[in-house]
């Protein structure tokens, strides 16, 4: 527990260090993250074919994410391109595996289209404001979950992750809409002023279900796989992608909710 913590208060002050120097600071940063949690998964998913894979990832993951910082417009067709060659690798494999192919898509949608989204929210105006802000969101979701369930935990949430508890569950959805609610709050200084307040409170609340929804389906790849963790680079956390993984899909998330308000 202390070693986690510790981690995670290291890690968070490194990345708003680099994000305070702004925006192509934080793109080389997710660049790095990304190269990393790409072995880290492929390692997982693909132990036999870990060097392959990995390239794989990495080649098509960076190509999304330059495509998502300066050619938004064509993102989603670089997606499906993505995949066709991911669909053409297994169809041309000499060892085809469905479940795999499902594993590897799921990770490849998770790790770098959501980078990707990301990236493109970093490029739109206002939109390292909302950033950071779900990004501080997931992490009051995470850590009040984790003491909710320590302090209050009596109800078992889903067997994919059985220490998971429902109680720990809704500690973590309440401090999730309240620590975006509380950037609402500070819309103006954020020049976020034209978003009304019932946004960020949506927002958080969102954040609230898809940050636990993307560290199940995270926890779910480890136990078809028999791992404990994606890595051990983190001490406390396991791997790079341990940490990204419900970070990455909550970005996804805010992103497609303030595409449909109209904001990007």
């Amino acid at each position: 527990m202390k070693d986690r913590i510790i981690t995670a208060l290291i890690a968070l002050a490194v990345f708003v260090l680099i994000a305070y120097f702004g925006k192509w600071p934080l793109l080389a940063l997710l660049l790095v993250l990304h190269t990393i949690a790409a072995v880290e998964y492929s390692s997982v998913v693909a132990p036999k074919q870990k060097n392959k894979m990995a390239a794989v990832f990495i080649v098509l993951g960076t190509s999304l994410l330059a495509i998502g910082a300066f050619y938004p417009e064509n993102l989603m067709v670089a997606f499906v391109v993505c995949l066709l060659v991911l669909a053409a690798r297994e169809i041309l494999s000499a060892d085809r595996n469905a479940s795999l192919f499902a594993f590897l898509v799921w990770g490849f949608i998770d790790l770098s289209l959501f980078s990707s989204l990301a990236i493109r929210l970093l490029f739109t105006e206002g939109g390292f404001a909302v950033l950071m802000a779900s990004l501080l969101s997931t992490v009051a979701c995470d850590t009040f979950a984790l003491l909710g369930g320590m302090l209050f935990g009596k109800t078992p949430l889903n067997p994919i992750s059985p220490k998971k508890t429902v109680e720990g569950s809704v500690s973590g959805f309440i401090f999730a809409t309240l620590a975006f609610s509380a950037a609402g709050m500070l819309r103006t200084q954020l020049k976020l002023q034209m978003l009304p307040m019932w946004t960020f409170v949506l927002a958080g609340a969102l954040i609230g279900v898809t940050s636990q929804f993307g560290d199940l389906m995270a926890s779910h790849v480890k136990r078809a796989f028999n791992v404990k963790d994606y890595g051990s680079l983190l001490p406390g956390h396991g791997g790079v992608f341990d940490r990204l993984d419900s970070v990455l899909f909550t970005f996804g998330t805010i992103y497609v909710y303030y595409t449909f308000l109209g904001f990007i």
